[in-house]
């Protein structure tokens, strides 16, 4: 699928330019052949230490040269 290519690896950020990570991968319904949700992963500085969030693709606001959610995830800003 096209849009996983030009998905994978870009970055996530929120409606206040929060950066959340970037996507990691994506859940598709195989069903109805749509996107469920993006698998979003922050890494923590200089570590290996990966943290995983799922975001709805009804919270995805906008797909460019980044990708828009639309609620803030306060716990998994990057700062």
């Amino acid at each position: 699928m096209r849009i996983i290519d030009d998905i994978h690896n870009k970055e996530v950020i929120d409606t206040q330019a929060n950066i959340l990570g970037v996507v990691g991968d994506i859940e598709l319904d195989t069903i109805s052949n749509s996107l469920k949700s993006l698998i979003i992963v922050k890494s923590s500085g200089f570590t290996k230490d990966k943290e995983e969030v799922q975001i709805p693709f009804e919270d995805v606001l906008k797909i460019g040269d980044k990708i828009i959610v639309k609620d803030p995830l306060e716990d998994f800003i990057i700062h």
